[in-house]
């Protein structure tokens, strides 16, 4: 059975990029949207958050993945399946597994690119996530970034002149991150874990999505929360879960300030608001898995009055602030470890 899908799959992509057949166009449109529901279903097995908020079901959501593998040119030409099946590893001598498994990557990749997309709609600290991969990539001295199929891939410095590749699914090394989890672990050292793994690999030139990974890094995070303390009173009548924490860390920050520093009339409410904001922005990053090495505080400041001096910031608030961080810092690992 699975040996006639694969060579129907491989007629199909050969009659549809060849002789543009309308037939092998509704084949390869129906298994496509399959493949795309079962990675959903996947996603949604291991994190049912990430996909309940999307406010549109599994079926129509797989639809609006696939969409963008079928649009054509003005030449009524699949550029999408053309440009993908035409690299060089697609040759006529692989074998009709080998194009199952590359049409199965192709849909992943465009339901990976699609998440990202409403995510970053409904939760920009997605976005903040893929920007610090970037930021710990574009500083390592082993690892780059490679631009494949009108995505970002994470890989090998020393494999960059290379034009052959393989795409890396993290589904292949999701258990080895999972087994690295030993209480809390940063973004920078998933990253130097990645590197490992792909050294070590057996496969061709190991590629890894950008943008795959930093999902199964924020899925980590709030499976973290829900598997540990799926919900937690913390103080007063405030509940706390995976959908909610930046908003209890917006509350908390404003009740500290008033108890500590307003109440007690050591500052006025300008520099409350000034101190608040700050620190919201550096527990905010932090809770985005964005370490404290690519923002001081004081730049991270300087956005809120960016006429601001150092000195200024050192004397007046420095101090505050790392306070009022590292009550937080302590609460929310309460919250997400204990």
């Amino acid at each position: 059975m699975k040996k006639k899908v694969y060579q129907d799959i491989k007629f199909h992509i050969d009659e549809l990029t060849r002789n543009n057949s309308q037939s092998s166009l509704k084949y390869l449109v129906k298994t496509s949207h399959l493949l795309a529901i079962t990675h959903l279903n996947c996603i949604r097995s291991r994190n049912s958050f990430l996909i309940s908020n999307l406010g549109i079901s599994l079926n129509d959501l797989a639809w609006d993945c696939i969409a963008e593998i079928f649009l054509r040119d003005s030449l009524d030409r699949f550029t999408v399946i053309e440009n993908y099946f035409n690299n060089e590893i697609f040759l006529d001598s692989s074998s009709d597994m080998d194009f199952f498994i590359a049409l199965r990557k192709l849909v992943f990749i465009h339901v990976n690119k699609n998440l990202f997309k409403i995510y970053h709609q409904i939760d920009p600290s997605l976005s903040k996530i893929i920007r610090n991969i970037k930021y710990h990539v574009n500083n390592s001295t082993s690892l780059t970034l490679f631009d494949c199929f009108n995505e970002k891939y994470i890989g090998m410095i020393i494999n960059r002149d290379s034009n052959k590749f393989t795409v890396w699914e993290t589904e292949n090394f999701r258990l080895d991150f999972q087994l690295s989890r030993n209480g809390e672990v940063s973004l920078k050292e998933y990253i130097i874990l990645l590197e490992k793994l792909l050294r070590n690999s057996e496969l061709d030139n190991p590629r890894c999505s950008l943008i795959g990974f930093g999902m199964m890094y924020k899925e980590f995070m709030f499976s973290d929360i829900k598997e540990i303390a799926p919900s937690k009173r913390i103080e007063d009548d405030v509940i706390i879960d995976s959908s909610n924490l930046s908003g209890y860390a917006k509350n908390k920050i404003h009740k500290l300030i008033e108890k500590v520093y307003i109440n007690k009339r050591k500052i006025g409410n300008e520099d409350a608001d000034f101190i608040k904001k700050t620190t919201l922005a550096i527990i905010e990053n932090y809770l985005s898995g964005i370490d404290n090495t690519q923002f001081t505080f004081f730049e991270l400041a300087q956005k809120f009055d960016p006429d601001i001096s150092y000195d200024k910031y050192n004397t007046k608030f420095k101090t505050k602030i790392e306070y009022l961080v590292r009550i937080m810092k302590t609460d929310i690992k309460k919250i997400y470890y204990e």
